[in-house]
């Protein structure tokens, strides 16, 4: 049979599908979606496991996990680290940090730190969510100059049959309902979250004053006792 070389292929797919699975000749486009959705089940199935060994108590559930993974996978998959770090730092705050062991400067600093985590993690938190239900989503698509819906494939050489590239995908309407669904979802969970943030970040005090001198301490009692003549 006769040989065909220098095989190049490429795949348009519409922008409005949803893709779900992509395969074709090895020098080509690869999806690498569901390998970093594996690892982020995985470690939403391991990160109650090391909250209960560090005797960390969080509003969060092993399904709680697994949802906001699933949420952020195709948004920003780094999201999900910065709100798992927000829980973990917060229980810590909540059941180990005592102001009044502290010295004042630190405690107060460590305050201000978890402020500006909790308004990066809020942040990345609400932007996943418009971006989600907006845009398309992210499946990772790599090789060969390929992106989200142009996927490039080469084939040095055949012997009988073409390489078949095989795609599958859904409409974008799907995805836009299942991002609709993980929104209310973290919606109704905010109020929750909220209560607890509150809990943690307040316990013993949320900040430490400035002590009174004792020489503005004598004067306000010197003042009264004037006023009091």
């Amino acid at each position: 049979p006769g040989k065909t070389v220098n095989i190049n292929i490429e795949y348009h797919m519409l922008q409005d599908r949803w893709l779900l699975y992509l395969n074709g000749p090895s020098l080509g486009a690869a999806m690498l979606y569901w390998g970093v959705l594996l690892v982020i089940l995985i470690a939403a199935l391991l990160l109650p496991m090391l909250a209960h060994k560090l005797r960390l108590s969080m509003p969060v559930t092993t399904l709680g996990w697994i949802l906001l993974g699933l949420g952020f996978s195709t948004v920003n998959s780094y999201g999900v680290l910065i709100i798992a770090l927000f829980f973990f730092v917060l229980a810590f705050r909540k059941q180990y940090i005592e102001p009044a062991a502290m010295l004042r400067w630190k405690f107060n600093f460590l305050q201000l730190m978890l402020l500006l985590l909790t308004f990066v993690s809020v942040t990345s938190l609400l932007a996943a969510i418009p971006v989600g239900l907006l845009s398309a989503p992210e499946m990772q698509v790599v090789g060969n100059g390929s992106y989200s819906h142009l996927f490039k494939f080469f084939q040095d050489k055949v012997s009988g049959q073409l390489p078949v590239v095989t795609v599958y995908s859904l409409p974008i309407w799907f995805y836009r309902v299942v991002m609709l669904a993980w929104s209310l979802w973290v919606a109704t969970r905010l109020i929750t979250w909220g209560k607890w943030w509150f809990a943690a970040y307040s316990r013993h005090g949320a900040w430490i004053a400035k002590p009174v001198k004792a020489e503005n301490k004598q004067k306000v009692h010197i003042e009264l006792e004037s006023d009091a003549k």
